[in-house]
């Protein structure tokens, strides 16, 4: 089954930048379905191109949950080492996750909202330049070029809100845990990391955006990472 061609969602579920962290990776997808997400899209660098320990229960995260993704900077970069099988650890795998990369586009559209995991373009340009310098201009180019009404990305660790209204675009820190987005105005939304223990649900219904945190792990699920390690 095409994960990325689904029917389109009420309540978008938003992860990125869990960089191979399997564990982090399964606790971000059962606070996004815990918190009434009916999809969840990860913005990108589900994989990591240093560490790859973890690379097999990520990938089998994202198959078993369904989960949407769109590429980022590390992905690629573990799509080449696959397609040049310097991931060797893996023979069982690399055709079946190498095919999963190689489908997954850099940009993806759910009715009005775009998902991305930096600048919404189709080009490798896209995986590394962030949307936040700091300022407002690279933000306003962005507006300018595409006709989206939210866009979600990553790549920048940072919760930040880039509002455009009349044309005139603020940058905005993302302190509340809940966002009303209006129709009238257009947005680009960095949901932050899950390494920050970010994530976030937006009802597409009521335009409202929910940061929530992902928990971190219990003390049974420590204890248990613990015994696995002695043996």
């Amino acid at each position: 089954m095409d994960l990325q061609k689904l029917k389109t969602p009420e309540r978008i579920g938003l992860i990125g930048d869990t960089h191979g962290n399997a564990d982090l990776l399964g606790r971000a997808i059962d606070t996004l379905l815990h918190n009434g997400a009916d999809c969840i899209v990860h913005l990108g660098d589900f994989c990591d191109s240093q560490d790859h320990g973890d690379l097999r229960q990520v990938f089998l995260l994202l198959f078993r949950h369904r989960v949407r993704t769109v590429k980022g900077n590390n992905d690629f970069q573990v799509e080449k080492m696959l397609q040049h099988k310097e991931l060797c650890q893996y023979p069982d795998k690399r055709e079946q996750w190498l095919a999963f990369l190689q489908q997954t586009p850099v940009v993806m559209r759910l009715g009005g909202v775009c998902c991305c995991h930096s600048l919404p373009y189709d080009s490798i340009r896209a995986f590394y330049e962030p949307v936040d310098t700091g300022g407002t201009d690279r933000a306003a180019e962005v507006f300018d070029r595409v006709a989206d009404h939210v866009i979600f990305c990553g790549h920048s660790h940072d919760p930040v809100l880039f509002r455009s209204r009349n044309r005139v675009v603020t940058r905005e820190q993302m302190h509340g845990q809940s966002t009303v987005l209006h129709c009238h105005q257009r947005y680009i939304i960095i949901v932050g990391a899950g390494e920050n223990s970010e994530c976030a649900v937006f009802d597409m219904n009521r335009l409202r955006y929910e940061r929530i945190l992902i928990p971190a792990p219990s003390r049974v699920e420590q204890a248990d990472e613990r015994a696995e390690l002695r043996f």
